[in-house]
């Protein structure tokens, strides 16, 4: 899925792309999806972001998560080619794991926990499925994993480089 990111804050827009550097692609003439952020006309809040959704918000760094969470489920939904499930994911001997589970209930955490044993990392949010050969395929966000859980990884909050302006207002960290 192309995404065709705009906003009137340049902070946000840098961010933004670190964020989503991961799927970054050649141009391959897709039709992309808009996602915008501009100075909101409700005077309740501050940011206006519309993308699959539209919200208002009153900081930069909530409008950057909920950026973030909006184009992330976007992506998904939008996909014709795999079946997507809510999953972990880590691959290893061309084999895949995949750990389907709800929201907050350690899918990253064990995600990051087979990477950190020597698997390779597909996700920690979306396992992306070919329906024909069954094979497992990447969807690399940054891994997002709060500061309570970084306690059973000793060293790594040390080595993350994620602390941007708007991401470090943010409740987690983020592991490429």
């Amino acid at each position: 899925m192309a995404v065709d990111a705009r906003s009137t804050s340049g902070r946000f827009g840098e961010e933004l792309a670190w964020h989503l550097e991961p799927f970054h692609l050649p141009d391959r003439g897709l039709r992309a999806v808009s996602a915008s952020l501009y100075e909101s006309p409700d005077e309740r809040a501050n940011w206006r972001f519309v993308a699959d959704t539209t919200a208002d918000l009153s900081t930069l760094w909530g409008a950057l998560d909920y950026a973030l969470r909006d184009i992330h489920q976007m992506a998904p939904k939008r996909s014709r080619d795999f079946l997507s499930i809510h999953a972990g994911a880590a691959t290893r001997d061309g084999g895949a794991v995949i750990m389907p589970a709800g929201m907050d209930v350690g899918k990253s955490s064990i995600t990051a926990a087979l990477v950190q044993r020597g698997f390779g990392y597909l996700s920690d949010e979306v396992a992306a499925i070919d329906p024909m050969s069954g094979r497992a395929y990447p969807f690399p966000k940054r891994m997002w994993l709060d500061e309570a859980t970084l306690r059973y990884f000793p060293g790594l909050a040390e080595r993350l480089d994620d602390r941007r302006e708007l991401t470090a207002q943010l409740d987690r960290r983020f592991v490429r």
